[in-house]
Order: structure tokens, then sequence, then C-alpha cells
């Protein structure tokens, strides 16, 4: 797939023709190395561009995230090309293949100059540089908020730290969220998305902290906010015990625990999908009830399950199974 949008190799003259002249005119690196040693990309008798890459029959891509692009051999069907250098004519293969161009006033010999590497900036580009305007910038500070369910974070550990790791979970941004509820009045009043317009994250000490400047919170002396946003990791709907965490999360405001979070009413539940239903937060069944009740009387078993069947494919209800045993 990397091929077919990527060459690192000199292209066919017999097929494309204007596109040889081009790679072999502007896109070809020195030749340095042996060939030539005063070549400006030469430190301590290497190049310290890497050239001449190795040759490689096929794309491989690499574990760090940069593929071995394909170069192959003149043996192995790979393409040629002969240059001049020093008003000699220098043989090159797909090893030497980089995009370069030489600035140099005529008649100045100044090494620096005549042997620039570069890269194309366009118009609107060089105009934002000449200006002085920024040219990196991130505004408004966005946190990822991690979303699992209990013991359910990611642990990193080694045969050293292995029973340590079990017996103390490291600390997410959302246990600490219901840490921070725990201890503090004013977070009890904020959904777990609204928490870093007034708390930083502490990555060293694994702590919400609150925040030293912003604007005055009225009622809460020492209480400053911000325009940082706060962002949920998203959770397929197919994990479903995770989604209907996440969704309680974007509705209640300072639960203290995961059970916290299953609790309605003052009744624990035994799934958070459950504890949405009580809250009311995704639409019941009632409708399906009495759709297949009414069905039930009037329509024979075939009909019945093929009505079920369309119910559950195409209505999504909040709990199939209950449908089902009913």
């Amino acid at each position: 797939m990397i091929d077919t949008v990527i060459s690192a190799e000199i292209p066919d003259q017999t097929i494309d023709p204007g596109l040889f002249e081009v790679v072999t005119k502007n896109m070809i690196h020195g030749p340095c190395g042996d060939i030539n040693r005063n070549s400006l990309c030469m430190i301590d008798g290497k190049c310290s561009k890497r050239f001449p890459k190795q040759l490689i029959a096929e794309t491989i891509a690499g574990d760090d995230g940069y593929p071995q692009y394909r170069r192959r051999s003149t043996e192995d069907n790979g393409k040629s090309t002969v240059i001049k250098i020093k008003n000699q004519d220098v043989e090159i293969d797909n090893r030497s293949d980089m995009a370069v161009f030489g600035v140099a006033p005529e008649n100045n010999h100044d090494e620096i100059l005549q042997y620039q590497m570069g890269r194309y900036i366009s118009t609107n580009g060089a105009v934002w540089r000449i200006l002085s305007f920024p040219i990196h910038d991130r505004h408004p500070v966005v946190v990822h908020l991690a979303v699992h369910l209990e013991n359910g974070q990611r642990v990193y550990y080694t045969a050293a730290n292995a029973e340590q790791r079990v017996v103390e979970p490291p600390v997410t941004t959302l246990t600490a969220y219901f840490q921070l509820c725990e201890t503090d009045e004013f977070s009890r009043t904020l959904l777990y998305s609204e928490v870093p317009h007034y708390f930083t994250w502490n990555a060293s000490t694994k702590k919400f902290q609150r925040r030293k400047q912003g604007t005055p919170v009225d009622g809460y002396p020492g209480i400053f906010r911000t325009d940082a946003l706060g962002r949920i990791y998203t959770v397929s709907p197919a994990n479903v015990e995770c989604f209907y965490l996440r969704l309680s999360l974007v509705n209640v405001h300072g639960p203290q625990s995961f059970q916290h979070l299953r609790t309605v009413n003052g009744q624990l539940c035994e799934t958070y999908r459950e504890a949405c239903q009580h809250l009311h937060l995704v639409e019941d069944d009632t409708h399906w009830n009495a759709t297949l009740r009414d069905a039930s009387i009037v329509s024979p078993p075939i009909q019945i399950r093929m009505l079920f069947a369309i119910i559950i494919s195409t209505c999504f209800q909040s709990n199939p199974l209950e449908l089902w045993n009913k």
C-alpha cells in the first residue's frame, strides 16, 4: 500500500521520462562518501544524512512508525542513472535519492551557499514568517480524562514490581476525581468533564490541584475558572458496562467511587446500565413491552417471533434480554 503512493526509487525513463528528469535533476543526494568526500553532508568521514541507503527488495513498516522504503538493486529491476560530478560521469542507483537544491549567487564558491538543504515554503507560509506570527499554538488547553471500570485501568509492570502493582493499582484521572470529590466540597458540584476548568492535573503526583489563576468563582474563595477543556475518552457501545459508566460520568455530579455511580436513590444497582435506566438516561422498553403483549393476544407465534426479531435489530432497546425473558 505504501508503494502505491510513495516511491524512493529512480523512475523508469521509458515509462515516465518527465518524472525521470525531475527526480534525477532535483532529488539525488550527493553523491557523497568515497565518491565526493568534500560534500557538505560529510562529517567525520560519514554522511550526516545517512546516505547511501540500504538496498531493500520490499518496503518494511518499522516498529517506530517509519517505514523503510523499497530501494531495489539494478539486479532486482531497479533503475540507475549517470550524473556528472567534477566533470566526471558517476553512476548512481536507488541508494542516493533525497530532495535537495542548491542556492548560490553566480561566481560565488561559498560551499554553504552553494549547497544548502532546504524545503518548500508557500507564499502564505512565507508571509506568516516575515510578519513574525507564531508558528505553533494550541488554545484552549485540552485535558484527556480516562474512563475505565473498577480496577480496569492500564497497568505497566515488570517482574520486580508486579506484586506491588496488584496491591496498589496506578492512579488515573478517574480515580483521582473520586478522591477529589471525597475531600473537596466544590468538586462535588462538578461533572467529570468540568474538573479541568477549575483544577490542573499534576502528572507527577497523580492529583488534581486547584488552579491559581483565572476568573474567581462567586461563593467559593480560592477557586478560579479557566477555559481549559476536559475530554473523556470515547467508549464503544460494544463495551457495554464501560459505555454506561461513561454515560453516568457525563450526567452525575461529584461521584466519590464506582459504587457511588451505581447507587440511585440509596439503592446499589448491579450494573451501570441498570443505574442509567433508573436515572432515565436511556429509553425504557415500555413501548416494546406493550407491542409484544398486544401481539401475543392476536398474532400466531411465528409472527410474534418475527416482530421480536425486527424490534431487537432495528429499535435499539436498552435491555433486549429482559424483553426476551418477558
